[in-house]
């Protein structure tokens, strides 16, 4: 039925790079760093651990190597243990000589793709990153040596079950259009052809719905599937709206961390128009509730909203009401 469809995806490259903090505890602790710690060797898992602030990734921000370490590999699409030596090498050459060009030429189709649509990697971000160079250096060694432990004990384990989740998540959304919906509701256009949703079975109790691009998300696999199937409805509308992120982005007044709350609040508010009915997730952490009151009165028609204007000014609605003393 969708023109644009949703596609639950099982992909290697993902799911071992995020096997590598979780088996560190590298900001979230779960029941699969028991399994399958002794998969990474134990200096290695222990360096990654002792630089874990480098890693710690969510709610829209990251450590300063996630962008390359974690981020790029799943935005430029790298499928195979080559691709990904060959990204850290190039960020390894571009940390010694400061010159980005060579790295961003070598991916310049899928960055242009991305600059478009969504937000491309930033250069500025990786030279940053040139007084860590000697981690990157052994992080890259980590990456490429851990690889053939986690391939031949790992993955056939997790592939399966990631697979049982894709086929149940393919088979709702083969049978609704939840991006026309999204389409028709706000009267913007998704601007790529369809959206992955990439599953990865090591992110329990760390960040979910990590978006890698206009048409890419990351979603822990062992979510409760109808949970999981709102929100991915719920990051379809993030996707759609990201021009009204641009923009306050642009506006040197804006409070990011409340304007973020925010956003994400009223995509939430118009992903229940979506579904007819209440999401099955919260965001209690975004104060949703308090916003989706605010969204009812700034938004009676969501086809000719100003949708900045709306979350500025339930921003600062919310803001006179919390300052007023009790």
């Amino acid at each position: 039925m969708s023109t644009k469809p949703i596609t639950a995806e099982v992909a290697l490259v993902p799911n071992y790079l995020f096997h590598l903090p979780a088996v560190a505890r590298a900001g979230y602790d779960s029941d699969y760093a028991d399994r399958y710690a002794a998969t990474v060797n134990d200096d290695d898992r222990r360096f990654i651990t002792d630089h874990r602030e480098l890693f710690r990734f969510g709610a829209g921000q990251g450590g300063p190597m996630c962008n390359f370490a974690l981020f790029m590999p799943i935005m430029l699409d790298l499928d195979c243990r080559g691709a990904v030596d060959e990204l850290l090498r190039l960020v390894i050459d571009t940390l010694r000589t400061g010159e980005t060009e060579p790295l961003f030429q070598r991916y310049h189709r899928r960055c242009q793709h991305l600059r478009d649509t969504w937000f491309a990697p930033d250069p500025e971000q990786i030279i940053a990153c040139r007084r860590e160079l000697p981690v990157v250096e052994r992080y890259a060694d980590i990456v490429y040596h851990n690889w053939n432990r986690y391939q031949s004990e790992v993955w056939p384990l997790e592939c399966r079950l990631i697979q049982v989740v894709a086929t149940q998540i393919n088979a709702h959304f083969v049978g609704c259009d939840t991006v026309g919906e999204w389409e028709r509701l706000t009267g913007r256009e998704f601007r790529t052809p369809g959206c992955k949703i990439i599953l990865c079975s090591a992110l329990k109790n760390g960040p979910n719905a990590n978006s890698m691009g206009y048409d890419r998300i990351v979603f822990w696999s062992g979510q409760e599937l109808n949970w999981t199937l709102d929100f991915i409805s719920h990051e379809i509308g993030t996707h759609l709206m990201i021009d009204v992120v641009r923009t306050l982005q642009a506006d040197a007044t804006v409070d990011w961390q409340e304007m973020y709350a925010a956003y994400e609040s009223l995509c939430r508010y118009l992903n229940a128009r979506v579904l007819g009915r209440e999401p099955l997730y919260d965001l209690k952490q975004f104060h949703a509730a308090a916003y989706a009151s605010l969204y009812e009165k700034l938004i009676p028609d969501p086809l000719m909203c100003d949708y900045p204007r709306a979350v500025k000014e339930a921003v600062a609605w919310r803001k006179r009401t919390n300052e007023k003393p009790s």
